[in-house]
């Protein structure tokens, strides 16, 4: 299990649209979003470190986004004990 924390950066007013595309992403969920600062904070989660590289890159491959910036990775195990 790979989990990462992903910084987007986008416009202020692209950021409607941006959150819609970076959701649409497999493996991405976006939690928090600043319109005022065109913030949005992703989590990523994927099976292996080489899925974890192509998902980031995808979401910095995005049209309309200023800088996509990893701020956390988390791999291990996934033994199912985590809640």
């Amino acid at each position: 299990m790979n989990v990462s924390s992903i910084i987007v950066r986008v416009s202020p007013e692209g950021l409607e649209e941006a959150v819609r595309r970076v959701g649409e992403l497999p493996g991405v969920e976006v939690h928090v979003t600043d319109s005022a600062r065109g913030c949005i904070v992703v989590a990523q989660e994927t099976g292996t470190t080489d899925e974890q590289d192509a998902g980031f890159r995808r979401i910095q491959g995005l049209p309309g986004l200023l800088s996509a910036d990893l701020d956390c990775h988390y791999f291990g195990e996934d033994d199912g004990d985590t809640p």
